[in-house]
């Protein structure tokens, strides 16, 4: 079935263009091995299920005792002999089956794993009976795995994590390979498990199509891949000249090794091909295997070489310029040294490069670690790290590699983005995020001040400013010449940093706005003297305060109306204009009210897009505002209710009936019903379908 099914169809000059040849008597054997499998596998699934003392039930003599005179191997038709066992047998496993699926329902509903895992078992009728609502909810659950998977195969490349270094295009063939498997495994259990449920076929269609598109997906690469190889095998590009020099010295005494790293990883690509069953073309195949002979002996060479830079540019692609100024550190006095005695020392030169590069990834992790640390607050954070990395540098040193200056300038050319991020991103909101000061704001005998004055406030915010603004100026680096790269960072933010000038000035705006509020407060100063010139003044006007403190008070609490307002409803409650004036400020979405011909009485309220709503009762205005007021707000909330239940039975979305906050209500209490419904039933997915 391969042959015609998955090779020979690959076959370029001859390919198999029938369908895939099935023998019928091989279909009938394998149908009967998998119906003794399935028994076995059900039975032992059983035992794992059952207590010591129900396993008695569960002997193996016992239950498979009426297939003791049956020839299993007789596949041309389904003996008499065969239809009695197989009834006997599941007459004798039904109590256990029944007693086991109780137990296995309570797993089921949290552990999806479980239906696969005991999918012997749940094929049988007992089972599918007892676990209806559960395999129904499988069902649904695998459809919106399967939708997950196909999201995921247009995942972009760069997001594909495999374990060899390969290209693009086999990471995304061997990822699409996978999703193929993840989907060839739910088709497995749709057709075991799930095939007599509701929606079954329209899942499965689904589910299908999917795997369909990911084979042809996958095809479609391994074609473009086979295209592209082919072309850069044709145009030289990608072959070994045996010809040519192994080795070569550049003119800074670097050594390159004249094996393309192309052809290492075509190596490895077409063995992972060729393993998943693909039918290369003939020239590529050639092409690995006339590399694969020279392999091993390139490798011994391009470990001194290659290894480190290729190590970095796994695991850290931005640093490839680092690469060089590490490799110098080992690799000039592999060159030198690189006469008969080279092969010899290899594992010496290697172990150096592997060295250097544990330093480095260290120094880059710390390095990581600093992104989104506030040089603010957590600034002693930043000069730890940089101790630490000048640290890892001596520890370098002492074993030996000398001069590494380009070495430091680099991990500073790293550092400098992370601390201009960070640097950049607090000049927003700087004035923000500085240390508080704390102002006073002061009144002896005097015009208002603060506490610090002006002046000395003013010092004290440029010299927190000064300090944070001049950190690249003053950062301290790992390189002997550091300061040239961090100063760059105040040029390359020039606009941002006059921005900060223009936060300043509001800021201290914003304290000069402060004073002039509470500066009309002082105006009671002379007043007290020209108008309270007796005690009984003063008794008069403390009481009245009073008075009014008291009225306030007995308004309602959701009332956020200033003092003016408050005084003036309280003075003025009977009057239209002043009810109708302050309602909006009163009540959200209420926007006026209406009385009726006596004014005396409130008798509907209004929006402002002209919807009026009738109270239930009216509401007279002609007592305190404390008692009317309250009583409103009782009355609008009773009518609406009402409102609210008579929509709800009607179920009828009438605009002219009923206004348009009541109608939104009702639609939302309904649809939460319908997913309360939907989801204690297992058909969410059906009512999200419906809705879209």
């Amino acid at each position: 079935m391969q042959l015609t099914g998955l090779f020979w169809p690959s076959f370029s000059s001859n390919p198999w263009k029938e369908a895939a040849y099935q023998p019928s008597e091989l279909e009938q054997f394998i149908s009967r091995i998998q119906e003794v499998v399935n028994i076995r596998t059900a039975h032992k699934q059983l035992l794992r299920l059952s207590t010591p003392e129900e396993q008695s039930d569960l002997d193996a003599d016992k239950v498979f005792k009426p297939f003791l005179d049956v020839n299993i191997f007789s596949c041309d038709d389904v003996t008499k002999d065969l239809l009695k066992a197989r009834k006997e047998f599941e007459y004798l496993l039904q109590p256990a089956e029944e007693r086991v699926a109780s137990k296995l329902k309570k797993q089921l509903m949290s552990l999806i794993y479980e239906f696969t895992r005991y999918s012997e078992l749940i094929n049988r009728k007992v089972f599918k009976n007892n676990l209806l609502a559960e395999r129904q909810f499988l069902l649904n659950s695998l459809s919106e795995y399967v939708a997950k998977i196909q999201s995921q195969s247009n995942l972009e490349t760069s997001k594909i994590v495999t374990r060899q270094e390969t290209s693009d295009t086999i990471k995304e063939i061997l990822f699409i390979r996978q999703l193929e498997g993840k989907a060839n495994e739910v088709v497995f259990v749709l057709d075991k498990l799930l095939n007599d449920l509701e929606g079954f076929q329209s899942i499965k269609d689904f589910i299908q199509g999917v795997v369909n598109d990911l084979k042809s997906q996958h095809g479609e690469l391994f074609n473009g891949w086979s295209s592209d190889v082919i072309t850069a095998i044709n145009s030289n590009k990608l072959s070994l000249k045996e010809t040519d020099p192994v080795i070569e010295f550049s003119k800074d005494k670097l050594m390159k090794v004249n094996y393309p790293s192309r052809l290492i990883t075509l190596i490895s690509e077409v063995r992972q091909l060729k393993a998943m069953g693909y039918q290369l073309p003939p020239i590529i195949e050639e092409t690995s295997d006339h590399a694969k002979k020279f392999m091993k002996f390139a490798r011994l060479l391009e470990q001194a070489y290659r290894k480190l830079p290729q190590y970095h540019r796994r695991s850290y692609d931005p640093i490839a310029k680092t690469n060089d100024a590490i490799q110098r550190f080992g690799a000039l006095k592999i060159g030198a040294g690189i006469g008969g005695g080279f092969l010899g020392r290899r594992k010496a030169r290697g172990k150096n490069n592997n060295l250097l590069t544990s330093y480095h990834i260290e120094i880059i992790d710390k390095i990581q670690d600093l992104e989104n640390v506030s040089l603010i607050k957590d600034f002693s954070r930043w000069s730890e790290t940089i101790k630490n990395i000048k640290n890892v540098i001596a520890n370098v040193e002492n074993k030996g590699f000398k001069n590494p200056q380009s070495w430091k300038r680099e991990i500073d050319v790293k550092l400098c983005p992370i601390l201009e991020a960070e640097y950049t991103k607090n000049l927003k909101s700087l004035h923000l995020t500085l240390e508080e000061i704390r102002v006073d704001l002061v009144y002896r005998n005097s015009p208002l001040n603060f506490s610090p004055d002006r002046l000395i406030l003013d010092q004290m915010y440029e010299q927190q400013l000064k300090k944070y603004l001049n950190i690249p100026k003053n950062f301290k680096g790992v390189s002997d010449n550091s300061e040239q790269i961090y100063e760059k960072i105040i040029e390359r933010n020039e606009a941002v940093l006059e921005n900060v000038s223009k936060q300043k000035k509001e800021l201290f705006e914003q304290l000069d706005a402060v004073i002039k509020h509470w500066q009309s407060w002082l105006q009671f100063e002379p007043l007290d003297e020209k108008k309270l010139t007796s005690w009984e003044h003063w008794d008069l006007h403390f009481r009245a305060s009073k008075t009014f403190g008291q009225e306030i008070a007995k308004l309602p609490r959701f009332l956020f109306l200033s003092d003016d307002d408050l005084l003036e409803i309280i003075g003025q409650s009977s009057k239209e204009q002043v009810i109708q004036s302050h309602l909006k400020k009163l009540f959200a979405g209420v926007y006026s009210v209406q009385l009726d011909a006596t004014s005396a009485n409130i008798v509907a309220m209004c929006s402002l897009q002209g919807e009026v709503v009738k109270l239930e009762n009216a509401v007279t205005i002609q007592r305190p505002v404390e008692e009317w007021l309250g009583e409103l707000v009782k009355e609008m909330q009773r009518t609406l209710k009402e409102l609210l239940v008579i929509c709800q039975k009607e179920n009828q979305a009438d605009p002219l009936k009923f206004p348009s906050q009541i109608l939104c209500l009702s639609d939302n209490i309904s649809f939460t019903q319908k997913c309360e419904q939907a989801i204690s039933s297992m058909t969410l997915p059906a009512l999200l379908a419906k809705y879209k």
